[in-house]
């Protein structure tokens, strides 16, 4: 038989004051290390030399922090969806930068008579984004449409797999339900019979 030591009361108050000075675990979180692996593993492979690494990083962090993921099968689907959102993003980067391009460059494009060099940028974008061939707005307009999808899948995945998850928690620990302040399931036969 094991001789477990019962607390004092003296010991149990000192722990509870030395507990309410505690601020918080001094590593990072389980949690915050997740985050983390994935976005510099996710970085590295991912973005182009030009692009900022501390915006992506910022963003995914804000991806992360509002879906809260609590398995590394969450964190997947997390990151899947970071990945398509920076994907749009870099999809209306490219339609601004061949616009701005096609601005820039106007009578190369065909439309550099067509509207003045004083008129409202707008009009000059506008004209410029007609100036593109079809091929290359529509191409524009698959890639980003594609992330878009994919952004919404991510999600969708992500909130079926954590509704499940969750529901198989909730059916374990209804079918095997505890005694109050016990450890141990509570045993119950059909043919027991109540004690008096």
């Amino acid at each position: 038989m094991l001789n477990k030591r019962i607390p004092t009361q003296a010991q149990i108050d000192a722990a509870r004051q030395n507990g309410a000075k505690s601020k918080g675990p001094r590593k990072r979180s389980a949690k915050a290390a997740l985050v983390t692996t994935h976005l510099d593993r996710l970085s590295r492979i991912v973005l182009l030399p030009e692009e900022s690494v501390k915006l992506f990083k910022k963003m995914g962090q804000s991806v992360f922090k509002e879906l809260s993921p609590e398995t590394e099968i969450e964190a997947v689907f997390v990151t899947k969806a970071v990945l398509a959102c920076w994907r749009q993003f870099r999809a209306v980067g490219l339609e601004s930068s061949i616009i701005g391009r096609a601005i820039v460059n106007g009578s190369d494009h065909g439309f550099g008579g067509t509207v003045p060099a004083d008129a409202h940028p707008a009009q000059r974008a506008g004209a410029a984004f007609e100036s593109m061939d079809a091929t290359g707005r529509f191409a524009i307009s698959q890639y980003e449409a594609r992330f878009d999808r994919q952004f919404i899948r991510s999600l969708e995945a992500f909130h079926r797999y954590r509704a499940s998850r969750l529901r198989r928690i909730a059916e374990k620990s209804d079918s095997g339900k505890l005694n109050p302040g016990s450890t141990t399931k509570q045993t119950e036969s059909p043919d027991a019979e109540p004690e008096s």
